[in-house]
């Protein structure tokens, strides 16, 4: 176009909200809704389905079962709140006065589910396993119980040594948990040696869970001083009764074959407290910030998730620091990391008792809420060699330390706008195979997320001290609150993003779609200021876009200070070529936004200056 200059604009690297609006770089937006990023353009975000008719679905999780579909389990708004699977939307496996919120962790095809309010596991109430089917039931279980378990001597030939032992029980449940020894009076018997025991009154359990009986016992005692738990235990060889109704056994053995040992069974929890979060490590079922003590982190025995030792299964995490207790945890090339309120821990398995692990500080400055460890799709673990961590200060890029600027440096001031007194109802998805990131986050003063942000780290050099740069950042909303977002793997398919709503229902990201289950998607881009050059005044005369999509596409100029603007022709997509709309609007800097659903990759602004503006006059 004679005697003006085309600005191009070719680079669309997402939304900047920090400082100053005229300081907003030209190849990023002042303002965007509704909107995904390609590889040079900017486009409409696909729409949302509905997945799942639900009352209201608020924090979710992914539940792998090998060899079956995948689940969601979800906790609803009701009072009391509910714990459903998507697979039976008729009948709750859990149901738990005051609870508000839910931990998650799956370890061989179970669900272990903790209820927790949003700061503590509930006070009163326990740990609870799930495995598909029917209701969730406490974990761990009650020890045996009673007064007349007897072992006597009988003539039959056998091979129990001469002297004094001591028996007792444990019960073995259906998932593999072995309960505390009992009962409350243990068995002892003084043999002569060449003879069997026979033990009557083997108590029996009322736990539906239970399916078999193992006999313990001790080696010879010399000398007995009345402390029936004060020595070592051993499993008796062939000493299981695999059923839960036979009260009577008769048993020989080596002293020799006593070497399997039993007594970590001494001290172990019969009722596993409810926590606040919960991760594995090593084999290991750790959870965090009971209600009671939440600077403990209670750990599992390797294998034996239910096994957690009251007296030596703890860390007790900078006790010290009593304006927060354990937030998050997550292991992280092969070290367990935690975090507190504004600090962040690690910590090493050295393979003894959790409570010789050795605790390490690792920042001061900087640590999360819960669930503030972003995870990699429905795993519940992370990749590529670093981690996502969200704090009050932003979203930071973890790698052993956490590097600076952080990851949310291009929109400080909108996350800034997250409600600090709800920031523990923020929920975070990884779709490290599509390089993004979803963060449900109530803004404003919005008490459980109201949006989603989403970074996009696909254009990032992954070896780049410069993460933050690269990421293009879009800002989105939906007709019904995202409460929570979970990113779900299924072989052979694109990854499942999924939202679920304490307004209603489940919905699931669904490419190609143009609406919201039936409602229309707003959604919208907003150019930074573009001038030609500084402090001239411009005739803006017309722009070009390289455009398709669908619908109406509307254009409105605005000044640098939005107090004029001019509604350009709109536009019916898709439209043959590259569309040129006449402008005629006069100033020093303009604004270009453009709304409907679009695919974006060009844009061109044709600038003639008219007179030169003297700064301070």
């Amino acid at each position: 176009m004679r005697d003006h200059n085309p600005i191009p604009l070719t680079q669309f690297n997402g939304l900047w909200q920090r400082g100053r609006f005229d300081a907003v770089p030209q190849d990023h937006a002042t303002d965007l809704l509704n909107v995904k990023f390609t590889q040079n353009g900017v486009d409409t975000r696909d729409g949302f389905a509905q997945t799942f008719a639900v009352p209201s679905a608020k924090r979710a999780y992914v539940y792998k079962i090998f060899g079956e579909a995948d689940r969601i389990l979800f906790i609803d708004n009701g009072s009391p709140a509910s714990i459903w699977d998507s697979t039976n939307l008729s009948v709750p496996i859990l149901t738990v006065a005051g609870m508000t919120d839910f931990a998650f962790v799956n370890l061989n095809g179970r669900a272990y589910i903790s209820p927790h309010n949003g700061v503590t596991g509930l006070p009163s109430q326990s740990l609870y396993i799930y495995n598909g089917t029917g209701a969730a039931w406490a974990a761990a279980g009650a020890a045996p119980t009673g007064n007349t378990f007897t072992a006597t001597e009988v003539s039959t030939a056998g091979n129990v040594a001469a002297g004094f032992h001591i028996f007792a029980v444990t019960y073995l449940t259906d998932t593999g948990f072995f309960t505390s020894l009992g009962p409350d009076t243990f068995a002892t018997c003084t043999s002569t040696g060449n003879k069997s025991v026979q033990l009557t009154n083997i108590p029996t359990s009322p736990n539906s869970h239970v399916i078999a009986r193992y006999i313990v016992a001790t080696q010879i005692i010399a000398n007995y001083n009345g402390d029936q738990t004060g020595y070592q235990f051993f499993f008796v060889p062939g000493a299981v009764i695999n059923d839960n109704t036979t009260t009577t056994l008769t048993i020989s053995f080596f002293e020799n074959q006593l070497i399997s040992d039993a007594s970590y069974l001494l001290n172990l929890f019969s009722t596993i407290p409810a926590f606040v979060g919960l991760t594995s490590y090593n084999g290991r079922l750790l959870g965090w910030g009971e209600n009671a003590f939440p600077s403990v982190m209670r750990i599992s025995a390797a294998g034996q998730p239910e096994a957690i030792d009251q007296v030596t299964g703890l860390m007790e995490v900078d006790p010290m620091n009593t304006a927060s207790g354990i937030k998050d945890a997550q292991v992280f090339n092969g070290i367990l990391y935690i975090t507190k309120t504004g600090r962040t821990y690690s910590t090493n398995d050295n393979g003894g008792d959790p409570s010789t692990f050795q605790i390490t500080i690792v920042d001061e400055g900087i640590g999360s809420d819960i669930n503030g460890i972003c995870t990699v799709l429905d795993t519940g673990g992370i990749n590529l060699n670093r981690m996502f961590i969200a704090d009050y200060g932003g979203l930071y890029l973890f790698d052993g330390a956490y590097r600076t600027p952080e990851l949310t440096f291009k929109i400080s001031d909108l996350w800034a706008t997250i409600n600090p007194n709800a920031f523990n109802t923020i929920s975070m998805a990884h779709d490290s195979v599509n390089k993004i990131v979803y963060i449900a986050v109530p803004l404003g003063s919005a008490t459980t997320p109201s949006d989603i942000l989403v970074m996009d780290y696909a254009n990032q050099d992954p070896f780049g001290w410069d993460f933050y740069r690269n990421i293009r950042w879009s800002h989105w909303t939906i007709p019904n609150k995202p409460t929570a977002i979970v990113a779900e793997n299924v072989s052979g398919v694109p990854t499942i993003i999924r939202v679920t709503s304490q307004d209603g229902n489940i919905y699931t990201l669904t490419t190609g779609r143009t609406d919201d289950y039936g409602n229309t998607i707003t959604s919208y881009w907003q150019s930074a200021l573009i001038s030609d050059p500084e402090n001239q005044i411009n005739h803006l005369t017309g722009i070009r876009f390289r455009v398709t999509g669908s619908g109406s596409l509307t254009t409105v100029v605005y000044n640098e200070d939005k107090s004029l603007s001019q509604a350009l022709q709109t536009l019916s997509l898709p439209a043959s070529g590259d569309p040129f709309l006449l402008a005629s609007f006069v100033g020093n800097k303009f604004l270009i936004k453009i709304s409907g659903n679009f695919k974006l990759n060009k844009v061109i602004s044709y600038l003639k200056p008219l007179w030169t503006q003297i700064v301070g006059l």
